[in-house]
């Protein structure tokens, strides 16, 4: 198992040594145990699988109540039995690829930002919800002495996800200059933020914005993604979207 996990971190630092930097004690050990959901993950397909106690038909096929066999007669059997059997931690591989393709529907367009960026990305991996989420992240990449930007006003909740649980340093602008929303907000919060040269930093965006509703323009946006990338050019960051709406 250790030399497993120096394995991955060996991996991850040398694809992207800004990535490594950024990972948290705890991201540098997290790791997929080789338990019950990875054996499962074997035992898929095979002709008899003992890892996790589900009821099946002896072929494979979902025994459901007559209830859920009601609510679900229209669906040939193969869709019946992803809806009751146990999905994969990580989501339904199909689901994960479509979702990918739909994420970076516009990322190739000529000239933009980040045209490219979806040839070395991961796919898209399924959690329990929105703050599920948000607190995974916290978990691989935040941690006491980390400094997390979050525009002005900002739903509370990213106290308790990221200070509270990782010790986090949450760090503020207002999101707006007078009537005008300041792309420059989270880097100038940054900048401000009194962190030492090459030191790894957080910043968060959300839009709609929770509280205050607004969603940047096509050129405020690009505008924020320069100033992130400016910032990106002295230290590991990691940007969070979080795009609940």
């Amino acid at each position: 198992m250790v030399e497993t996990l120096e394995a991955a971190n060996d991996a991850i630092e040398a694809a992207s040594p800004a990535l490594h930097r950024a990972l948290s004690p705890l991201g540098r050990r997290a790791f997929f145990p080789q338990d019950i959901p990875f054996q499962a993950a074997q035992a898929r397909g095979k002709r008899f699988n003992g890892t996790i106690g589900q009821i099946t038909d002896g072929r494979g096929g979902a025994v459901p109540l007559p209830s859920l066999a009601a609510g679900l007669a229209g669906l040939p059997a193969e869709a019946r039995n992803r809806a009751l059997l146990y999905s994969p931690v990580e989501g339904i591989p199909e689901l994960r690829h479509r979702w990918r393709e739909w994420q970076r529907r516009d990322l190739q367009e000529a000239g933009g930002p980040v045209a490219g960026a979806g040839a070395v990305s991961s796919l898209p991996v399924v959690t329990v919800g929105l703050t599920h989420a948000l607190a995974l992240t916290a978990d691989l990449f935040g941690g006491d002495g980390r400094v997390l930007a979050v525009p002005g006003p900002f739903w509370g909740n990213y106290r308790q996800v990221f200070a509270l649980r990782t010790g986090v340093r949450v760090v503020s602008a207002p999101a707006f200059a007078g009537l005008r929303y300041d792309p420059g907000t989270l880097s100038g919060a940054l900048a401000g933020a009194g962190l030492a040269a090459g030191d790894p930093a957080l910043a968060l965006v959300n839009f709609p914005a929770n509280p205050g509703g607004y969603s940047p323009t096509a050129g405020e946006r690009r505008e924020l993604v320069e100033s992130l990338a400016r910032v990106a050019e002295e230290r590991p960051l990691v940007v969070l979207c979080d795009d609940a709406y």
